[in-house]
């Protein structure tokens, strides 16, 4: 073959680099001024940096952890089909110019055919009969052959069996000019091979061997289709009984089964792995669907071709239906983990699968929990702002706020659903000892409560038994002083601010005990009163209202000046 001039005029530059061509010829044309009229191979570079700060740009370097993908896109790509092989023609030797003599010899001088295209037809000839001279022979004189037309008094003749082989040769050769070799024509091929068979005497033997070497590889080759059709293969392995198939020349149904089948399977992985690389956005809406993955996976293995990114893509898919499973679960439970979701949500992030509708699902109910966190966390008292050291105390929370709190919590696991669940079991039980403490009556002693009342102070929730538990002890420590100013006797006045502190301490009782809590202390302090009311009405009535005026207000006097005294002193 024949080079063109300018692929050779352009060898001419030696071992130079074309980026020291092009840096040459841009220079030489900036100071002739003649960059205008130079050729566009080598178009004028204009850099504001210098040659010497140019970076150079590294050799890309293969990872050894990608020569397994690299070697399957060598074999899985549409390799061509291979024409010849040099290697196995010249192991034929002396039988391979023997063959090209015959086809020179063949030539028909009418088409002014090349020696180079007779012998690339010959070389054609024998790639398809896998390098036998012989079979390559018989096929290259049936191509030039010519079948001339019977007369009628040939086919009248007896059969005899010359006649019968010539007849034999020549469906042979029928046979052997066909282009493609479909249903038909193998079936006469079996039917001129079973003759040598029966024959095998009268028939010549190197045509029948050339038969019976093509029905044979004809046969191989579909009982190997039909084995890999039975069976999960490796694409490079159609891909060789495809080129097997195209080198025969063969038109069969196992040929279009095989072209279908790996059309079916680069076309559901081009689509599989486009989805893919499109999903591996970080953008929910251009992320493809799970029914949509799970389909196209579902096609890609439908053909049963084996492929390296089975194991990953399969993982992909498991892994995109356990998460969907997980979020449809968590999605159902009334309570779930902050913690979790916020991993199911970095899950999402990395799974190539458009989780858009669960994603708001997901953020709806993280925002009720973080709602209610917030809530919670304002409750607790450890939580406020204002609990600074040497501050006030903190206000008490309310105990059915906490425990409403704890009843709605969308949210578990949480430490402050621990906190205050603890809480609850503390004022719980803190409760129980208050109801055990007050039912017991005078058998429980005042110390005791006083020490209940001292553990409540360490408990932030304001609970009602503090108060039954406070007017208790109040009603205890009322009786023990109004016993001490009964027996004093102390003035009218006092007496009626006692009796006027327990009304109070009688409204703060258990509303089960305000009607039971009448102490004896009060009944004769009620007694004393209205003995002493009634002296007093019987002195007025004696003295007179002047004389009973004037004698208050000397006493009055006196004890003004009684506590001057004592204030004095």
């Amino acid at each position: 073959m024949s080079r063109r001039g300018a692929s050779t005029a352009g060898d001419t530059g030696g071992d130079q680099s074309p980026r020291e061509r092009s840096n040459s010829t841009s220079s030489a044309g900036t100071s002739t001024g003649a960059a205008t009229t130079a050729s566009p191979q080598f178009a004028t570079l204009h850099s504001r940096v210098g040659k010497r700060y140019q970076a150079a740009i590294p050799e890309i370097l293969t990872s050894a952890a990608d020569a397994g993908e690299l070697l399957y896109k060598q074999q899985a790509l549409q390799s061509p089909r291979p024409r010849f092989s040099p290697n196995r023609a010249q192991e034929l030797g002396p039988e391979l110019e023997k063959y090209l003599k015959l086809a020179r010899s063949l030539r028909d001088g009418a088409t002014f055919d090349t020696q180079e295209q007779v012998e690339t037809l010959a070389l054609q000839h024998l790639h398809r009969f896998d390098y036998n001279p012989t079979d390559a022979a018989c096929s290259l004189y049936a191509r030039h052959s010519i079948e001339l037309p019977t007369s009628a008094g040939e086919h009248q003749t007896k059969s005899t069996s010359a006649e019968e082989t010539k007849k034999w040769i020549l469906a042979f050769y029928r046979c052997m000019r066909r282009t493609n070799i479909d249903a038909k024509v193998l079936e006469q091929m079996r039917v001129l091979h079973e003759k040598a068979q029966g024959s095998a005497e009268t028939m010549p033997p190197t045509e029948a061997g050339v038969l019976a070497r093509l029905v044979r590889r004809i046969t191989k080759w579909r009982e190997q289709c039909g084995a890999a059709q039975r069976e999960k293969v490796e694409r490079a392995r159609l891909l060789q009984l495809l080129h097997q198939a195209e080198d025969m020349e063969v038109v069969l149904p196992e040929k279009e089964a095989i072209a279908y089948r790996i059309r079916a399977f680069d076309s559901a992985l081009t689509q599989l792995k486009e989805a893919l690389e499109r999903s591996s956005k970080r953008h929910q809406n251009k992320k493809v669907g799970l029914s949509e993955l799970d389909a196209l996976f579902e096609a890609v293995m439908a053909p049963r071709l084996v492929f390296p990114e089975e194991d990953s893509f399969r993982a992909t898919v498991d892994e995109a239906k356990d998460l969907k499973h997980t979020i449809e679960k968590m999605l159902t439970e009334e309570k779930v983990s902050l913690p979790v979701m916020r991993d199911v949500l970095a899950k999402i992030e990395l799974v190539p699968v458009n989780f858009e509708q669960e994603v708001d699902q997901f953020q709806k109910k993280m925002l009720n929990a973080q709602t209610w966190l917030a809530k919670a966390r304002k409750c607790m008292p450890n939580r406020r702002a204002t609990r600074r050291a040497g501050g006030a105390d903190p206000k008490k929370m309310d105990l059915k706020a906490i425990r409403a709190l704890v009843e709605d919590a969308p949210c578990e696991n949480s430490t402050e659903m621990f906190e205050m669940q603890d809480l609850l079991d503390c004022a719980d039980e803190w409760a129980a000892k208050v109801k055990e403490a007050i039912e017991g009556g005078a058998d429980v002693q005042l110390e005791r409560l006083k020490d209940l009342l001292d553990e409540a102070k360490d408990i932030p929730v304001v609970m009602d038994e503090q108060k039954y538990l406070e007017a208790e002890i109040a009603a205890r420590e009322w009786c023990t002083t109004a016993a001490l100013k009964l027996a004093s006797r102390k003035s009218i006045e006092e007496m009626e601010e006692l009796l006027s502190k327990a009304k109070e301490i009688r409204e703060r009782i258990h509303p089960k005990k305000q009607s039971r809590w009448k102490p004896q202390v009060e009944r004769d302090i009620n007694a004393s009163m209205d003995q002493a009311r009634k002296w007093v009405n019987e002195l007025r009535d004696h003295l007179g209202f002047t004389a009973f005026d004037k004698m208050n207000h000397r006493l009055g006097d006196c004890r003004r000046y009684e506590q001057n005294d004592l204030h004095r002193h």
